[in-house]
């Protein structure tokens, strides 16, 4: 007997009806996350470790794994929402509200700079030299389509990726429940 539940959890995350599977997804990584990053800056301190190159190296190695945990799944919907958002205020775009896990990986960057919550985020990743959190689910999203697609066509892994673009090319009602 199969029981119906408007909420389970998988893997960690806790997934609802409610809620798109990216909102769900993204809580769970964003909290697993934000231990991650007290843990290692509560270290960082003990070790009296204040150098800007190794924190983002701890931060990519320990932080930057639970941010991005199966984002190739759960992230397109935000890539997509982040590619729309303006750069700079002011400038043409939509005015969405980062998600959690950038804004993560934002105040981590300002912190470590020492830069002031007005500071544009534009400046503190070019300072940084990193990506905005958004663009490296991207590069992970497309080398997983990349790597179903170079599979044969008689893989498990493509016949259940076209089975969806099929189901979702066919699909005119919207369903309530994200699963």
């Amino acid at each position: 007997r199969l029981l119906v539940v408007s909420e389970f959890r998988y893997l960690g995350m806790m997934f609802s009806s409610g809620r798109t599977l990216a909102a769900s997804a993204s809580a769970g990584c964003y909290t697993a996350a934000r231990l991650a990053l007290l843990d290692m800056r509560a270290r960082c301190s003990f070790l009296e470790l204040q150098s800007a190159r190794v924190q983002l190296h701890l931060l990519h190695s320990l932080v930057d794994s639970k941010l991005s945990y199966g984002s190739e799944v759960w992230a397109p919907h935000l890539v997509a929402l982040a590619a729309r958002r303006a750069v700079v205020s002011g400038s043409a775009g939509t005015s969405s509200a980062p998600s959690d896990p950038e804004l993560l990986q934002q105040q981590f960057l300002r912190s470590l700079l020492g830069l002031r919550h007005a500071t544009p985020v534009a400046v503190v990743l070019a300072e940084t030299g990193q990506l905005p959190l958004y663009m490296q689910w991207l590069k992970r999203l497309a080398n997983f389509w990349n790597s179903i697609i170079s599979r044969p066509d008689s893989s498990l892994e493509r016949q259940a990726l076209a089975c969806s673009i099929h189901l979702a090319a066919g699909s005119s009602r919207t369903r309530s429940d994200p699963w």
